[in-house]
């Protein structure tokens, strides 16, 4: 079996991934996100995250969002077989402008995304995420979401650098998603009126993709 460990985003939990169906060949794991240490690197972090792995260098990393970008810091510093990318970005020049500048600016220190999150009608349309249970599932997952660790992560989105030497990402994306949009990313595969939700919103079209390049 390939063990496979999943990185949920910006501080959430297992639960973005309980609509996939994977093959029975993968032995999925879930990595909890870490309380971050005061003033913590990301790179500091990729560190303590990837010592969870057993046997890395059979193992495959799935990130979705900013689990992504987390995957590849770990994997900068552990030699894992797969990075796998769901709704999440390779480089900084896959980054929207917006967080660019944001990050910049450092507009994310004086309005934390912890605040933001509050919004939940704006992060579920921002999120793609329509339908009433779909919604139901966000608001419980952003109720649960550890404020800390979602405006560490915020502040580390906007701030990568992005540089890496990688050959071995997979990468998968919708066209319809609104946080990363498709214009400035070229993924192995597009989901089409996928949203950034679309693990949840599209399980069926990623589980499929995920049996198939993993």
């Amino acid at each position: 079996m390939t063990p496979v460990y999943f990185i949920s985003g910006l501080g959430a939990d297992e639960t973005v991934f309980s609509r996939l169906q994977l093959k029975k060949s993968i032995d999925i794991h879930h990595l909890p996100w870490l309380a971050p240490n005061p003033d913590e690197t990301m790179e500091a972090y990729a560190v303590r995250m990837g010592q969870s792995i057993e046997n890395p260098q059979q193992s495959v990393l799935v990130g979705l969002s900013f689990g992504g970008i987390m995957a590849i810091e770990m994997a900068k510093r552990i030699p894992v077989k797969q990075v796998v990318l769901i709704s999440s970005v390779k480089s900084k020049t896959e980054m929207p402008i917006n967080l660019n500048l944001i990050g910049l600016v450092h507009l994310q220190k004086l309005l934390p995304a912890s605040k933001l999150l509050h919004f939940k009608e704006l992060t579920a349309w921002f999120f793609g995420v329509r339908e009433g249970s779909d919604k139901e599932m966000l608001f419980d997952l952003l109720e649960r979401s550890d404020e800390r660790i979602v405006d560490w992560s915020t502040d580390k989105i906007v701030s990568w650098n992005g540089e890496h030497k990688l050959s071995n990402i997979s990468h998968i994306h919708g066209t319809a998603d609104a946080v990363f949009p498709i214009r400035n990313i070229r993924p192995d595969e597009r989901v089409q009126g996928g949203p950034h939700f679309m693990v949840y919103t599209h399980a069926q079209e990623v589980s499929a993709w995920l049996d198939e390049v993993i």
